[in-house]
């Protein structure tokens, strides 16, 4: 009953699980606990891992990918100013966050819909020479 009082359906389940996971990273991302961003981007690999079995069937049922979609295409618009130190709404931005949202979330997933061969360590690695075009 908890359940149906708290949320009206799977898709906020799924909104609240994404909420507070990047909550989390965004505020570790704005105390600067990481030496590089290296670091960050593992921790990013290290929590998916943790949640692969949730974040696995979120990418298989369509409708939930959507929301999870939407969910990070909005979070990339919050931290990806701050990354960048940029601030306005300028159309240049705007295609950073497309490209680089849609580049990280088609890595993970193809991640995790492998079965999280690869280590944490070794997806930040890619991630932060992708990012960085090395």
């Amino acid at each position: 009953m908890t359940y149906y009082r708290t949320y009206e359906n799977k898709e906020d389940v799924v909104i609240q699980f994404l909420k507070t996971r990047t909550d989390r990273l965004l505020k570790q991302f704005d105390e600067g606990n990481y030496q590089n961003r290296y670091e960050w981007y593992k921790e990013i690999f290290e929590e998916i891992l943790e949640q692969k079995e949730i974040t696995y069937k979120i990418l298989k049922t369509p409708q939930l990918c959507a929301v999870a979609l939407e969910h990070f295409n909005n979070f990339a618009k919050v931290l990806l100013p701050r990354v960048y130190k940029i601030e306005g709404d300028s159309t240049a931005m705007h295609n950073r966050i497309i490209y680089q949202t849609g580049g990280f979330v088609f890595l993970m997933s193809h991640w995790v819909l492998d079965g999280c061969r690869q280590s944490p360590e070794e997806m930040a690695h890619l991630l932060d020479g992708y990012i960085h075009n090395q």
